[in-house]
């Protein structure tokens, strides 16, 4: 069953383009659901209000929120 990752983007973000080319390429099933925070305000909503964050990229991995492209963090989350 694949993991499902919410990722919390923004436009013209280079930290949110090189998480979305690592969870592309992640070795374990992903379901990737992609929220752009200037795009929609309930996505910004959520982000900010839900998750206390309001850093691009955020992501929602196995209930837990990680602030910031951090990729060995989004990677022991994954269990790799």
């Amino acid at each position: 069953m694949a993991t499902k990752i919410i990722v919390y983007t923004k436009n013209n973000c280079p930290n949110c383009m090189r998480a979305k080319m690592l969870l592309d390429s992640c070795p374990v099933e992903v379901e990737i659901v992609e929220k752009n925070i200037e795009e929609s305000i309930e996505a910004y909503d959520e982000c900010v209000n839900k998750y206390e964050s309001n850093t691009a990229p955020t992501f929602r991995i196995n209930g837990r929120t990680i602030m910031g492209f951090n990729e060995g963090e989004i990677m022991n989350v994954l269990g790799l």
